[in-house]
């Protein structure tokens, strides 16, 4: 397996988490959204003497992808994403390997899973790894992304979280892009309390998920 670090990070009204995994027996990492400070991560690797093979986008917004191509200049790693978000959003990516739909990637003794699931975005993708589900702003713990900027859609995430409801066992955890009120990590029984993982009718969906009064986008712990 691999050991798993939780990196905060904040910058004015964003508070984002990047996820670092370090693979010890083969001396590899990967990380997850890197953005606004990458001081913590170059120090652990610098620490742990691994080298950072795949930084891993799981969209194209600022606030997961700003610090992206200062690491993987840094390091050399490789930046992944979706094709679709890369091509959508017309993104100029050095290093960049383009991802399609259910793509699998050798993390040393470790598989990453890299899967679509959009309507945050066009392109958006959740990663498995392991037991751990990371999945931006697709799915949060206490709800899912915002649907309504350029390529978002309510429709394709509502066809995404049904996606990921056959996917994820009990046994696994979810790493969100953003917390409102519950710690990242929770098992996956924790989406018990989610709606839009228990709302089974799109137009029922739509309706909650569009509602003028949601005001809690940036209302991050």
């Amino acid at each position: 397996m691999y050991n798993l670090y939780t990196i905060r990070l904040e910058n004015e009204k964003f508070i984002n988490y990047c996820y670092l995994g370090i693979n010890d027996y083969e001396s590899v990492a990967f990380v997850i959204d890197p953005a606004w400070d990458i001081s913590e991560i170059i120090n652990i690797l610098n620490s742990s003497g691994a080298k950072l093979e795949y930084i891993l986008i799981t969209h194209s917004h600022y606030d997961h992808m700003n610090k992206a191509i200062d690491l993987s200049k840094a390091t050399g790693a490789s930046i992944c994403i979706s094709k679709r978000e890369y091509n959508y959003y017309n993104l100029t990516l050095p290093s960049v390997r383009l991802l399609e739909d259910n793509q699998k990637i050798l993390f040393g003794n470790n598989m990453i899973n890299a899967f679509l699931t959009p309507g945050h975005t066009k392109g958006s993708m959740c990663y498995k790894i392991g037991n751990n589900f990371f999945t931006g702003d697709t799915l949060f713990i206490e709800g899912c992304g915002i649907c309504s900027g350029e390529g978002g859609s309510p429709e394709e995430m509502y066809q995404s979280l049904g996606i990921l409801r056959k996917m994820i066992k009990a046994e696994d955890c979810i790493y969100p892009g953003h917390a409102f009120y519950s710690p990242v990590g929770q098992k996956a029984t924790c989406l018990e309390g989610n709606i839009y993982m228990n709302i089974h009718d799109l137009d029922d969906f739509i309706y909650i998920r569009m509602r003028e009064d949601n005001k809690i986008i940036y209302a991050f712990i």
